[in-house]
């Protein structure tokens, strides 16, 4: 262990004190590379053995020299050109090495991967990773997409409207049906494979304004990663606690639910909070009055385009956005304010973000 540590540790740079030179000593090559010419002289039963050690080695104390086994006597001419790579030789041209005789590659039969794909889908196996490398809901990413259009165009990336009718042909509204897949949102790999490169409904309006293409904004869409701050951390926690007391409240079911796509906005998403037959629900938990001013002032609720983007994707004509208080750990108090659907506001916001996916999002995949 301590031989390991002084070889691999850079602290130590001479070649005595990392062993460089004994484990040099070591290889199987070490008796070719440390002996020059070699004299053989057979005297009846005698056979007498004359080395010429190399530079490298000639100054080395040797109390005693016994000989075990002379081998290679004959295999000189028979080793492999690339044998020589290395100690003589600095390099072997492919031509050097002989020509070799061609084969006739057989095509690959993919029926048995079919077969088997098949099967597992029959005996529902779903946990294993070659049966998640064929997801019907992968050819929702639009990393794979981006994939699948630059195979189609030989490499080309075109512009972002061919790619954006690429991804609305093969985004069926059966495969966009993804919800059920992704509830448990940001415990869900396939939640955050399919919001990569996607303006989601918490970042439309900033997308929708937004006129730099290669800042934090960008880099969020892609996944950036952050450190969640403490106001983050206790809206993660209370939000389970907050859709409790609106149950309570409304006295209708609402549940949890996943992300939310279109094919008629293929780089838009949503993901409600929760959801219920006849409304969407956002929630918000403000750590602060200054915090909360920034939800709502009074009757004018200041982010209405989180329910608005929510509703435009999943139809539904009303959104509950529930403002919890700064103190709800004690009062358990909640703001609900209700928000109409605006079709002109959603649609006018839709084609700002698209402006802005084009010029910054898809510059950004054509370039990783």
């Amino acid at each position: 262990m301590m031989a390991m540590y002084l070889r691999h540790n850079l602290d130590f740079t001479s070649a005595e004190i990392r062993g460089v030179k004994a484990d040099r000593s070591a290889r199987e090559s070490f008796g070719d590379n440390a002996t020059g010419y070699v004299q053989v002289k057979r005297e009846g039963a005698l056979c007498i053995v004359k080395v010429r050690v190399t530079p490298e080695h000639k100054h080395g104390y040797i109390e005693e020299v016994e000989i075990l086994q002379s081998h290679q006597k004959s295999a000189t001419g028979k080793k492999s050109s690339l044998s020589a790579v290395g100690t003589s030789k600095k390099f072997v041209r492919v031509t050097d090495l002989g020509s070799s005789k061609s084969k006739e590659l057989h095509p690959v039969d993919t029926s048995y991967l079919a077969e088997f794909l098949e099967i597992c889908q029959e005996k529902e196996v779903g946990n294993i990773q070659l049966t998640n490398m064929f997801l019907p809901e992968k050819a929702l990413s639009i990393h794979s997409l981006h994939v699948e259009h630059l195979s189609m165009t030989g490499g080309a990336p075109g512009n972002a409207d061919d790619f954006i009718r690429y991804m609305r042909s093969r985004m069926t509204p059966d495969l966009c049906k993804v919800a059920e897949a992704t509830t448990n949102q940001a415990g869900s790999d396939m939640w955050h494979r399919l919001r990569y490169g996607r303006i989601t409904a918490s970042k439309a309006c900033a997308a929708s304004k937004c006129k730099t293409i290669d800042g934090a904004l960008v880099e969020n869409i892609f996944g950036a990663s952050f450190k969640p701050t403490n106001a983050m951390k206790r809206g993660v926690r209370l939000e389970s606690e907050v859709l409790k007391v609106i149950k309570k409240t409304r006295q209708v079911l609402i549940k949890k639910c996943g992300l939310y796509l279109s094919n008629e906005c293929p780089i838009l998403g949503a993901s409600p909070d929760a959801i219920a037959p006849t409304f969407v629900v956002e929630i918000k938990c403000p750590i602060s009055d200054k915090t909360k001013a920034t939800y709502i002032n009074g009757s004018n609720l200041a982010n209405k385009h989180f329910c608005q983007i929510q509703m435009h994707f999943i139809g539904l004509r009303r959104g509950l956005f529930c403002i919890a208080e700064p103190d709800f750990e004690q009062t358990k108090a909640v703001t609900e304010v209700w928000v109409k659907y605006d079709r002109a506001y959603c649609e006018d916001i839709s084609q700002s973000c698209l402006t802005f996916w084009s010029q910054a999002i898809f510059a950004r995949l054509n370039a990783i």
